[in-house]
């Protein structure tokens, strides 16, 4: 299984409400672009499976926002996660 995380530095709270879901799309399909690569792997049997998921700082403190970056992150089965929630273990 390949795991590939895209670590964000995003502020959901900074970005004007109606320019969330452009940069969460945009968020998306860079991710997508690095998945697309290891698809290649996967289809021949080098990889038994591909996982993507986003990685921000933390949740954005409108209710509304958090549920569609989640909606539509999960939409396309990509894990969103908030850093300052991880329990970090070394």
């Amino acid at each position: 299984m390949l795991v590939i995380i895209e670590i964000k530095g995003t502020d959901w709270d900074a970005i004007p409400a109606d320019r969330v879901m452009r940069n969460l799309r945009r968020h998306l399909c860079q991710l997508q672009a690095y998945l697309d690569t290891a698809i290649e792997d996967m289809e021949a049997g080098r990889r038994e499976g591909i996982v993507g998921a986003l990685l921000y700082p933390s949740r954005p403190a409108r209710a509304e926002t958090l549920a569609m970056i989640e909606a539509v992150a999960g939409e396309q089965a990509v894990q969103v996660t908030w850093y300052d929630e991880v329990e970090w273990q070394l």
